[in-house]
């Protein structure tokens, strides 16, 4: 039908936006909650705004992209950084990419986990999802987002897995200063040199 025509046209014209460019994704795909709990576009703010300029010059020189960021409150940091990790991981390649998201506690992991959740609920562009285990995005064509815990065995997440895309959330609050948790999935992350990586370092 002519709906069904427009709507794939209008899938195929948001694809080839989304690809091109991650500030036209992060407007018009990624939605966040308002103060209602209603999905209201995705519009940076001048702070997050830096970093999503970081990421997009980081694809444009097909370089690896790494960050550490002082802990900005009320800035929305941890939120964009969500956003760019997600479209990071759906976004449509030949490279199936997984990411890593380190809370320093149960309740931040939850919330962290709530926005990609968010995102994902409300994405025009949402790839199919399979059945994952608590505090995982599993996206049936690949790709995966794991938000976990520091604490008790958080040093051997990441140990035989490849990790492209890795946020250290509240780093400064990890037990015995995250030594642990650096190492194991610094071995994880491919090396510095080779583009499609990301790592967020939020202390």
């Amino acid at each position: 039908s002519d709906i069904n025509d427009l709507q794939a046209a209008q899938q195929v014209y948001r694809m080839r936006a989304t690809i091109a460019n991650p500030n036209w994704d992060f407007e018009h795909n990624l939605f966040v909650p308002d103060k209602s709990g209603k999905p209201v576009e995705l519009i940076p703010r001048p702070a997050q705004q830096v970093i999503v300029d970081k990421y997009r010059a980081a694809l444009e020189a097909n370089k690896p992209l790494r960050l550490l960021i002082p802990k900005a409150r009320q800035h929305g940091v941890s939120q964009i950084i969500a956003a760019i990790i997600y479209r990071h991981v759906r976004t449509p390649s030949d490279r199936r990419l997984n990411a890593l998201v380190m809370a320093h506690e149960v309740p931040a992991a939850t919330i962290i986990f709530d926005k990609y959740r968010f995102y994902h609920q409300n994405d025009f562009l949402a790839p199919a999802q399979e059945i994952g285990n608590r505090g995982e995005l599993i996206f049936k064509k690949g790709g995966r987002i794991q938000v976990r815990t520091a604490g008790g065995r958080a040093g051997h997440v990441g140990r035989g897995d490849t990790i492209h895309a890795v946020h250290f959330s509240e780093s400064s609050s990890y037990p015995d200063g995250g030594v642990e948790i650096y190492n194991g999935i610094a071995a994880a992350v491919p090396p510095i040199d080779e583009a499609w990586t990301m790592w967020f370092d939020e202390s």
